[in-house]
Protein backbone atom coordinates (compact mmCIF):
# COMPACT_ATOMS: atom_id res chain seq x y z
CA UNK A 1 0.00 0.00 0.00
CA UNK A 2 1.34 3.43 -0.89
CA UNK A 3 1.83 5.93 1.91
CA UNK A 4 -0.54 8.95 1.84
CA UNK A 5 2.45 11.28 1.50
CA UNK A 6 3.87 9.30 -1.40
CA UNK A 7 0.54 9.28 -3.22
CA UNK A 8 0.13 13.06 -2.80
CA UNK A 9 3.60 13.62 -4.22
CA UNK A 10 2.80 11.28 -7.10
CA UNK A 11 -0.34 13.21 -8.02
CA UNK A 12 1.39 16.56 -7.61
CA UNK A 13 3.88 15.78 -10.36
CA UNK A 14 2.11 13.58 -12.91
CA UNK A 15 -0.23 13.51 -15.87
CA UNK A 16 -0.54 10.77 -18.45
CA UNK A 17 1.26 10.18 -21.72
CA UNK A 18 2.36 11.39 -24.09
CA UNK A 19 1.73 14.78 -22.57
CA UNK A 20 4.41 17.31 -21.80
CA UNK A 21 4.96 19.71 -18.92
CA UNK A 22 7.79 22.01 -19.95
CA UNK A 23 9.89 24.33 -17.85
CA UNK A 24 11.29 26.94 -20.17
CA UNK A 25 15.03 27.30 -20.41
CA UNK A 26 16.00 29.16 -23.57
CA UNK A 27 19.60 28.59 -24.60
CA UNK A 28 21.82 31.62 -24.33
CA UNK A 29 22.52 32.65 -27.88
CA UNK A 30 25.73 34.18 -29.05
CA UNK A 31 25.73 36.00 -32.35
CA UNK A 32 25.91 32.74 -34.32
CA UNK A 33 24.55 30.25 -31.77
CA UNK A 34 21.44 28.12 -32.04
CA UNK A 35 18.59 28.82 -29.69
CA UNK A 36 16.19 26.07 -28.56
CA UNK A 37 12.49 26.16 -27.74
CA UNK A 38 13.58 24.84 -24.32
CA UNK A 39 16.92 23.48 -23.14
CA UNK A 40 15.25 21.54 -20.31
CA UNK A 41 12.00 19.60 -20.63
CA UNK A 42 10.22 17.81 -17.80
CA UNK A 43 7.96 15.12 -19.18
CA UNK A 44 5.56 12.86 -17.29
CA UNK A 45 4.47 9.45 -18.61
CA UNK A 46 2.31 6.76 -17.11
CA UNK A 47 3.33 3.13 -16.76
CA UNK A 48 1.77 2.08 -20.08
CA UNK A 49 4.30 3.97 -22.19
CA UNK A 50 7.28 1.92 -23.34
CA UNK A 51 9.10 4.48 -25.47
CA UNK A 52 9.07 8.22 -24.76
CA UNK A 53 9.68 10.76 -27.51
CA UNK A 54 10.48 14.41 -26.81
CA UNK A 55 10.93 17.02 -29.55
CA UNK A 56 13.38 19.91 -29.34
CA UNK A 57 13.27 22.73 -31.90
CA UNK A 58 16.43 24.62 -32.84
CA UNK A 59 16.49 28.03 -34.50
CA UNK A 60 19.42 29.93 -35.96
CA UNK A 61 18.77 33.55 -35.06
CA UNK A 62 22.22 34.74 -36.01
CA UNK A 63 23.41 36.19 -39.33
CA UNK A 64 25.65 33.26 -40.28
CA UNK A 65 24.96 29.55 -40.88
CA UNK A 66 25.47 27.16 -37.95
CA UNK A 67 26.28 23.51 -38.50
CA UNK A 68 25.46 20.74 -36.01
CA UNK A 69 28.44 18.40 -36.16
CA UNK A 70 27.55 15.76 -33.57
CA UNK A 71 24.78 14.84 -31.11
CA UNK A 72 25.73 12.67 -28.13
CA UNK A 73 23.11 11.30 -25.68
CA UNK A 74 24.24 10.46 -22.17
CA UNK A 75 23.44 6.73 -22.30
CA UNK A 76 22.59 3.83 -24.60
CA UNK A 77 18.87 3.83 -23.71
CA UNK A 78 18.56 7.30 -25.26
CA UNK A 79 18.55 7.79 -29.02
CA UNK A 80 18.37 11.04 -30.97
CA UNK A 81 16.91 11.43 -34.45
CA UNK A 82 18.28 14.40 -36.38
CA UNK A 83 18.50 15.50 -39.98
CA UNK A 84 21.57 14.03 -41.68
CA UNK A 85 24.77 15.22 -40.02
CA UNK A 86 26.50 17.54 -40.53
CA UNK A 87 23.26 19.53 -40.36
CA UNK A 88 23.43 23.19 -41.36
CA UNK A 89 20.83 25.77 -40.40
CA UNK A 90 21.03 29.06 -42.24
CA UNK A 91 20.07 32.38 -40.68
CA UNK A 92 16.40 32.37 -39.55
CA UNK A 93 16.11 28.64 -40.29
CA UNK A 94 14.67 26.14 -37.80
CA UNK A 95 14.65 22.38 -37.41
CA UNK A 96 13.87 19.63 -34.94
CA UNK A 97 15.53 16.74 -33.21
CA UNK A 98 13.62 13.92 -31.52
CA UNK A 99 14.93 12.37 -28.31
CA UNK A 100 13.69 8.80 -27.85
CA UNK A 101 14.00 6.97 -24.51
CA UNK A 102 13.42 3.31 -23.75
CA UNK A 103 11.40 3.30 -20.50
CA UNK A 104 11.46 -0.47 -19.98
CA UNK A 105 12.04 -1.20 -16.30
CA UNK A 106 12.25 2.47 -15.34
CA UNK A 107 10.05 4.10 -12.70
CA UNK A 108 10.25 7.29 -10.70
CA UNK A 109 12.29 10.30 -11.81
CA UNK A 110 15.48 10.33 -13.85
CA UNK A 111 17.38 12.65 -16.19
CA UNK A 112 19.11 12.31 -19.56
CA UNK A 113 21.36 14.84 -21.26
CA UNK A 114 22.16 15.39 -24.92
CA UNK A 115 25.39 17.13 -25.88
CA UNK A 116 25.18 19.17 -29.10
CA UNK A 117 28.44 20.00 -30.88
CA UNK A 118 28.12 22.86 -33.38
CA UNK A 119 30.37 25.21 -35.31
CA UNK A 120 29.23 27.89 -32.83
CA UNK A 121 30.28 25.86 -29.77
CA UNK A 122 28.82 23.15 -27.58
CA UNK A 123 25.36 23.14 -26.07
CA UNK A 124 23.50 20.76 -23.77
CA UNK A 125 19.86 19.69 -23.61
CA UNK A 126 18.26 17.99 -20.62
CA UNK A 127 15.22 15.71 -20.42
CA UNK A 128 13.76 15.01 -16.99
CA UNK A 129 11.44 11.98 -17.00
CA UNK A 130 8.81 11.25 -14.35
CA UNK A 131 7.15 7.86 -14.69
CA UNK A 132 4.38 6.39 -12.57
CA UNK A 133 4.16 2.91 -11.13
CA UNK A 134 1.00 0.91 -11.97
CA UNK A 135 -2.06 2.64 -10.51
CA UNK A 136 -5.22 1.38 -8.87
CA UNK A 137 -8.53 2.49 -10.50
CA UNK A 138 -8.94 5.22 -7.85
CA UNK A 139 -5.40 6.44 -8.39
CA UNK A 140 -5.88 6.33 -12.15
CA UNK A 141 -8.92 8.60 -11.90
CA UNK A 142 -7.02 11.08 -9.74
CA UNK A 143 -4.04 10.78 -12.09
CA UNK A 144 -6.17 11.71 -15.12
CA UNK A 145 -7.78 14.60 -13.25
CA UNK A 146 -4.35 15.93 -12.36
CA UNK A 147 -3.29 15.54 -15.99
CA UNK A 148 -6.27 17.58 -17.18
CA UNK A 149 -5.60 20.25 -14.56
CA UNK A 150 -2.00 20.69 -15.74
CA UNK A 151 -2.69 20.39 -19.47
CA UNK A 152 -6.40 20.60 -20.23
CA UNK A 153 -5.80 20.13 -23.98
CA UNK A 154 -4.19 16.71 -23.33
CA UNK A 155 -7.66 15.17 -23.65
CA UNK A 156 -7.35 15.62 -27.42
CA UNK A 157 -4.11 13.64 -27.68
CA UNK A 158 -3.25 9.98 -27.30
CA UNK A 159 -5.86 7.41 -26.33
CA UNK A 160 -8.30 9.99 -24.95
CA UNK A 161 -8.75 11.49 -28.42
CA UNK A 162 -10.77 8.46 -29.55
CA UNK A 163 -13.63 9.47 -27.25
CA UNK A 164 -13.29 13.25 -27.24
CA UNK A 165 -12.48 14.05 -30.88
CA UNK A 166 -15.52 13.78 -33.18
CA UNK A 167 -14.06 13.05 -36.59
CA UNK A 168 -17.32 13.20 -38.56
CA UNK A 169 -17.95 16.72 -39.85
CA UNK A 170 -21.69 16.10 -40.36
CA UNK A 171 -22.63 15.29 -36.76
CA UNK A 172 -25.73 17.09 -35.51
CA UNK A 173 -25.73 19.34 -32.48
CA UNK A 174 -27.28 16.55 -30.39
CA UNK A 175 -24.62 14.08 -31.53
CA UNK A 176 -21.84 16.55 -30.81
CA UNK A 177 -23.32 17.11 -27.35
CA UNK A 178 -23.15 13.38 -26.61
CA UNK A 179 -19.57 13.15 -27.87
CA UNK A 180 -17.98 16.22 -26.29
CA UNK A 181 -20.27 17.39 -23.47
CA UNK A 182 -22.38 14.60 -21.98
CA UNK A 183 -19.41 12.22 -21.78
CA UNK A 184 -18.15 14.33 -18.87
CA UNK A 185 -21.02 16.53 -17.68
CA UNK A 186 -23.61 13.74 -17.58
CA UNK A 187 -21.31 10.85 -16.60
CA UNK A 188 -22.72 8.72 -13.78
CA UNK A 189 -19.47 9.01 -11.82
CA UNK A 190 -18.26 12.41 -12.95
CA UNK A 191 -15.69 14.26 -10.88
CA UNK A 192 -16.99 16.66 -8.26
CA UNK A 193 -15.34 19.55 -10.13
CA UNK A 194 -17.45 18.93 -13.27
CA UNK A 195 -20.57 21.15 -13.05
CA UNK A 196 -24.13 20.42 -14.13
CA UNK A 197 -24.62 22.35 -17.36
CA UNK A 198 -28.12 23.60 -16.56
CA UNK A 199 -27.25 24.91 -13.09
CA UNK A 200 -26.86 28.54 -14.17
CA UNK A 201 -29.83 30.56 -15.40
CA UNK A 202 -27.59 33.14 -17.10
CA UNK A 203 -27.20 31.34 -20.43
CA UNK A 204 -27.33 32.70 -23.97
CA UNK A 205 -25.49 31.98 -27.20
CA UNK A 206 -22.47 34.07 -26.15
CA UNK A 207 -22.28 32.16 -22.84
CA UNK A 208 -22.18 28.76 -24.51
CA UNK A 209 -19.89 29.87 -27.34
CA UNK A 210 -17.32 31.29 -24.93
CA UNK A 211 -17.18 28.09 -22.86
CA UNK A 212 -16.88 25.89 -25.95
CA UNK A 213 -14.24 27.99 -27.70
CA UNK A 214 -12.10 29.03 -24.73
CA UNK A 215 -12.78 26.43 -22.03
CA UNK A 216 -11.46 27.53 -18.68
CA UNK A 217 -7.82 27.61 -17.63
CA UNK A 218 -6.73 25.86 -14.44
CA UNK A 219 -9.68 23.50 -14.66
CA UNK A 220 -10.37 20.26 -16.51
CA UNK A 221 -12.43 22.16 -19.13
CA UNK A 222 -10.48 22.27 -22.42
CA UNK A 223 -10.80 24.76 -25.25
CA UNK A 224 -12.72 22.95 -27.99
CA UNK A 225 -12.14 25.37 -30.89
CA UNK A 226 -9.55 24.14 -33.38
CA UNK A 227 -7.64 27.41 -33.32
CA UNK A 228 -7.28 27.02 -29.54
CA UNK A 229 -5.90 23.48 -29.79
CA UNK A 230 -9.29 21.75 -29.70
CA UNK A 231 -11.23 19.60 -32.16
CA UNK A 232 -14.36 21.51 -33.20
CA UNK A 233 -14.75 23.53 -36.38
CA UNK A 234 -16.69 26.80 -36.50
CA UNK A 235 -19.68 25.00 -38.06
CA UNK A 236 -19.62 22.31 -35.38
CA UNK A 237 -19.53 24.94 -32.64
CA UNK A 238 -22.52 26.71 -34.21
CA UNK A 239 -24.49 23.44 -34.25
CA UNK A 240 -23.55 22.66 -30.66
CA UNK A 241 -24.50 26.14 -29.44
CA UNK A 242 -27.89 25.87 -31.17
CA UNK A 243 -28.52 22.52 -29.46
CA UNK A 244 -27.45 23.80 -26.03
CA UNK A 245 -29.78 26.80 -26.30
CA UNK A 246 -32.69 24.44 -26.99
CA UNK A 247 -31.75 21.93 -24.28
CA UNK A 248 -30.97 24.51 -21.58
CA UNK A 249 -33.16 27.58 -22.31
CA UNK A 250 -31.92 30.89 -20.94
CA UNK A 251 -33.55 31.84 -17.66
CA UNK A 252 -34.39 28.29 -16.64
CA UNK A 253 -32.69 26.07 -14.07
CA UNK A 254 -32.44 22.30 -13.86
Amino acid sequence: MRSPIGFVLLLATMFTSPAVMVRAGMAEAGENALTWDDTEKTVVFDEAVRVAEIVFTASNQGPEPVTVLAVRPSCDCTAVRTPALPWTLNSDESGQIVVSLDLTGKMGEFEKTIAIETTAGEQSLLVRIMRAAPLTPTERRAFNQRRAWIDRQAIFRGGCARCHSPSESTLSGAELYERVCAICHEAAHRAAQVPVLGASADRDAAYWRNWIIEGRSQTMMPAFARDRGGVLSVDQIDRLVEFLLARFPAGSRL
